[in-house]
């Protein structure tokens, strides 16, 4: 059985990877489609650049709505690829947030409570087991009481402090790596990955962007559909 906690977040992180697979399988179906669609159209209005004399002749007209058409089709969906791969682009950053926020793994406190030296002898000791996994004992004579609480709130304060070091230690080696590859000052580094890890910004309007998303592919689909359909009207008419 899980805990109410524990039953929320594999309830999330189930949600988070369906969610991925969803998003995943629908840009794959669709773009493979736009793909085409911008591949056949620039072929086609190559083809009518290369022989303008000869369509305009065998059209008697101008071919100008099938170019038009065919361009409109190009620069739908170029614009349909570019929303799409934003959007992976915005999901995507998402995960390391989701992973700390739903994930197995939890990092031990390195800043105490603000109301750490107002706990009981009882709750200290709770918290010492639960956030370091550190058994504590004390004097439970009531007169040693007050003694024995503030020299557990001390000591849980010193594992805080201890482990806020191993967290510094542990930025400098990820700052001075970025500096190495990506030739990033560390001072900008440091400061990007503590507002992160405090208040990070991102997420995005998921339903706006969807709405973008499909909008533009099925305005590519509706103007290819309408140049071939314009195209097949004259063929049956000769």
């Amino acid at each position: 059985m899980l805990t109410p906690l524990q039953y929320v977040r594999k309830m999330q992180k189930d949600r988070r990877e369906r969610t991925k697979k969803n998003l995943d399988s629908f840009y794959d179906y669709t773009d493979s489609l736009i793909t085409w669609i911008i591949g056949f159209c620039i072929t086609a209005l190559s083809l009518i650049v290369a022989n303008y004399a000869k369509i305009l002749e065998d059209l008697n007209g101008s071919p100008k709505p099938i170019v038009i058409l065919l361009l409109a089709s190009t620069l739908l969906g170029l614009a349909y690829r570019m929303l799409a791969y934003s959007l992976l682009m915005l999901d995507r950053n998402l995960d390391d947030y989701l992973w700390g926020l739903y994930g197995d793994e939890e990092m031990v406190p390195i800043i105490p409570d603000d109301d750490v030296d107002a706990w009981k002898i009882d709750r200290v000791v709770k918290r010492l087991k639960d956030d370091f996994d550190i058994v504590a004992t004390y004097n439970s004579d009531e007169k040693m009481q007050e003694t024995e609480r503030v020299r557990l709130i001390a000591h849980y304060k010193d594992w805080c402090e201890y482990y806020r070091k191993e967290y510094e230690i542990a930025i400098t080696e990820v700052v001075e790596v970025q500096e190495v590859i990506y030739k990033t000052p560390q001072a900008v580094s440091r400061r990007q990955m503590h507002r992160e890890m405090r208040k990070p910004s991102m997420g995005y309007n998921a339903r706006r962007w969807m709405r973008l998303v499909t909008w533009s592919y099925w305005l590519t689909v509706l103007s290819f559909a309408t140049a071939i359909s314009w195209v097949s009207i004259f063929l049956l008419r000769q």
